[in-house]
């Protein structure tokens, strides 16, 4: 899976405020290089990912935007994030080795293409894994808050009843 493509799923999530939120603290970022607010202004966030990409390189986005992420106090996003690129850095060394070691031998992997195809499918099987398990987490959390405020409701009518 590609940096970009990482990065737009990461971005794709975020909610409508969150958004803009990160897109803020990506323009007010104080390191260089820097993203111009012309370049990043009304755009979505199949846009935003490309113009990271092209202005910090593959090499160096991630980090950024996981930085961003914890300023604009997503932090679950940030965490995710970082995940995410370090599962994608420690596959990448893992493909370098195994193709070093074939060069050394002479050998061409003829299924290549049918092996990077596989391992798409099988990074969007866990992709949708993961998905169901955030949504999962996330009921579970509105249902922990419901309860939450039902008890305070309650607590708060039996006070007013003792009055």
């Amino acid at each position: 899976m590609s940096v970009q493509k990482v990065l737009k799923r990461c971005l794709r999530k975020l909610s409508k405020e969150e958004f803009k939120e990160f897109v803020y603290q990506l323009l007010d970022r104080e390191e260089h290089p820097k993203v111009h607010k012309k370049q990043v202004e009304g755009k979505d966030y199949i846009d935003v990912a490309k113009v990271m990409v092209s202005v910090f390189s593959k090499n160096k986005v991630l980090k950024v935007a996981v930085e961003i992420l914890k300023e604009a106090k997503l932090n679950k996003q940030a965490k995710r994030l970082a995940a995410a690129a370090k599962k994608m850095l420690e596959s990448r060394k893992t493909t370098k080795r195994t193709s070093e070691d074939e060069d050394e031998d002479g050998d061409e992997d003829e299924d290549e293409d049918e092996d990077e195809d596989e391992e798409e499918e099988e990074d969007d099987e866990e992709e949708e894994e993961e998905e169901e398990e955030e949504e999962e987490e996330e009921e579970e959390e509105e249902e922990e808050e419901e309860e939450e405020e039902k008890e305070e409701e309650e607590e708060e009518e039996e006070e007013d009843d003792d009055s």
